[in-house]
Formats: structure tokens, sequence, C-alpha cells
């Protein structure tokens, strides 16, 4: 599998062969928004609601210490609009959403779909900058792996940004040390690496390294709950029964939800921690200039 991917100069995988910005574009409208099969269901439980709105709620207490209050937001890859909707409630009213379809945000929340703009977000961040508008904060879920140069986008973010702006990114926490603990034991294979899906690979330790490296200051590193967890018992190794899926996320939902609502002051000291350990499923991190 590694023949798919190389490490870059910033110390992370990324594919050998990337594919065009174009062959992405037609590739991410059809089959996250459109196709049957696509990314979304149609149905999510309380507890699953809930848990997108933990997000939300996460990110503003990490925060509120470097911003009290969050005037603006915009967020790349805003999917269902599940996290914008929580930023709504809060009574945020400078918000901008953007996707490569706001069939996600129709499905769901289609109350912000005044909201939505669909552009090219280069193009997006070009408009913004040349009429100087800055936001303070700025959300990226699951986009980062996903663009064909990180640095290309996170350097033009900047420009959208103030000194007291906050950049939250989520990404998937891959070839990390856990992930190698695995493989090592024959538990699991590379079975993240997943072009043209997913184009780079970061984890906790090189995802904080590439964006010191291009200027960011870390507020915060977190890891989510580690659902890879499951892949050391036989019993509940989704990867080798798929059909255990299902019960592994319901498992993640619903210790996620409990340690948010119970202490969410010990819930992120805890999901720091983790991040240092590299053991979690997914990594957020909270940036300023």
């Amino acid at each position: 599998m590694k023949k798919l991917v190389k490490k870059n100069k910033h110390g992370f995988y990324e594919v050998s062969s990337k594919p065009q910005q174009t062959e992405l574009e037609v590739y991410y409208a059809e089959k996250y928004y459109q196709k049957p099969n696509g990314q979304y269901q149609k149905v999510y439980s309380k507890g699953e609601l809930e848990y997108f709105a933990n997000k939300a709620t996460i990110c503003l207490h990490t925060i509120k210490k470097f911003l009290p209050e969050v005037t603006s937001f915009f967020e790349v890859g805003c999917g269902e609009g599940f996290f914008a909707n929580e930023l709504y409630k809060a009574g945020v009213q400078k918000i901008i959403l953007n996707d490569f379809s706001e069939a996600g945000i129709e499905s769901f929340n289609p109350h912000l779909k005044h909201f939505f703009k669909k552009l090219d977000i280069y193009e997006l961040i070009e408009e913004f900058a040349n009429q100087n508008v800055h936001f303070s904060l700025i959300s990226m879920d699951n986009v980062l792996e996903h663009v064909v140069d990180p640095e290309d986008l996170l350097e033009k973010l900047k420009l959208i940004m103030r000194g007291n702006s906050v950049l939250r990114i989520t990404i998937p926490n891959d070839f990390s040390a856990f992930q190698y603990m695995l493989i090592n034991e024959g538990l699991t294979e590379e079975t993240w690496i997943c072009p043209p899906d997913h184009l780079s690979y970061f984890n906790s330790e090189n995802i904080v390294r590439f964006c010191e490296e291009l200027g960011f200051r870390v507020l915060s590193a977190q890891c989510d709950f580690p659902i890879e967890l499951f892949l050391t018992n036989q019993h509940s190794h989704y990867s080798k029964d798929r059909s255990l899926g299902k019960e592994a996320h319901r498992s993640r939902v619903l210790c996620s939800n409990y340690l948010v609502n119970e202490n969410i002051d010990a819930y992120v000291s805890m999901s720091e921690a983790a991040a240092k350990l590299q053991f979690g499923r997914n990594i957020t991190v909270y940036l300023t200039l």
C-alpha cells in the first residue's frame, strides 16, 4: 500500500500521483452529495445529532479564553451544516458556508441555505481577501486530507484571518503510532490509504509541526474517540467483520457524548493528552496567527 504514497518535505504522507483539481471537483460533487450511496444518511439518531452538536460545543469551549466571542464564521466543507447550526443558534449572524454541493444543507438544515456560497474555495477566499473580509472563526472538518495542495490552501486562509482569528481543522489521524502498533500485532493493514478520496495523511504529531512551519500558532491539538481500539479484540474487529462497524460507531457516539456532557474541561484535557499519544481516530487542531 505504501507504494501509493510518499513522505513529503513536511513529514506527512501524500499520494504519489495526484489528480487534477477539475477531476476532484466532479468526483466529490457526484460521490458525496448527489448519488444515493453518497456520504450522507437520510436519518440520524438522537445520539448522533448530539454528537455532531458537541463538536461545536467542544470548539467554543476550547477557544473561549483566546476568542471569547465568535462574531463571524466561515466553514469550508460544511456538509450537512450541523456544526454551523450550533454557531447559528449561539447567535453568530455573519456566517458563510461552502462545499461542492448544497445537497447536505438542503436535506438537514435548510434554514441555513441562504448562508451557502457554491464557489470554488480558492475563488471564494480571493473574493473575501479583495474585499478585506475576515472571519473570527474558520472551520474545516475532514477537508484538508482531500485537497491537492494543503500548504497552498492554508496559506490562502491566512488572508482572511486576523490576529485574534481561530482556524479549526479536523483530519483523520493516519500513520499514527497506535496504528503502527496494530500493524505490528497483525491486527490491521494500512487500510486508511484510499486515493482519490484522501490525498494527504496526517497524524497528531506531523500536523502540528506542519502548521507551525507555516507560521501558525497551535492553541490546542486534540484526538477524539479511538474507535480503532475495537480492532484489538477479535469479537469487535469491524475491519474483518463489517457488520460490527455500526455497533463500534454507536459506542463511539455514546461514550463521546457522555464524556463531553459529564465534564467538558476534563474531556478537553483528555483529548489533548490523547493527541500527544497519537491515540484517536481524528485530530482537531486550533490555530491562530
